[in-house]
């Protein structure tokens, strides 16, 4: 990272540098790399941003860095996957508007819903597809 850092701030005079760092869960100890370049200097006028799969260590490596996390006043963000409704609604908001509510448990209301949607079955599987392959996320 320290080579990364020191590369980009040679090529240009920025004011801020955004370093994003994606799965470094993967990474052993990838706080302990994180607090060394802070203490060094080196993440001086920089935004660091640390993404992974596995959200308790990516918690973690942010708790044990006290004191060294700027100004902000929320930082960290858990960014979980939509509802398929939520996807539904966001890539194809006039079928999500045609769509039922399920807001019973009742079987017989169910069954209804269910046959109300299936007259969008082609659309609904495609964007279940779509779902399936991003995990829920847009």
């Amino acid at each position: 990272m320290q080579e990364f850092i020191d590369s980009a701030r040679s090529r240009g005079n920025y004011r801020r540098l955004y370093l994003l760092m994606d799965e470094v869960t993967g990474v052993d100890d990838w706080g302990v790399a994180i607090r060394t370049l802070h203490g060094r200097g080196a993440l001086d006028d920089v935004t660091a941003v640390a993404t992974g799969s596995h959200a308790l260590d990516i918690k973690r490596g942010g708790e044990r860095a006290p004191g060294r996390r700027g100004a902000v006043e929320h930082w960290d963000w858990l960014m979980m996957p939509l509802s398929f409704r939520q996807f539904v609604e966001l890539h194809d908001r006039q079928l999500f508007e045609r769509l039922p509510v399920i807001d019973s448990f009742e079987p017989a209301r169910v069954y209804e819903a269910g046959g109300e949607a299936h007259f969008f079955g082609d659309r609904l599987q495609e964007l279940l597809d779509r779902y399936l392959m991003t995990g829920g996320f847009p």
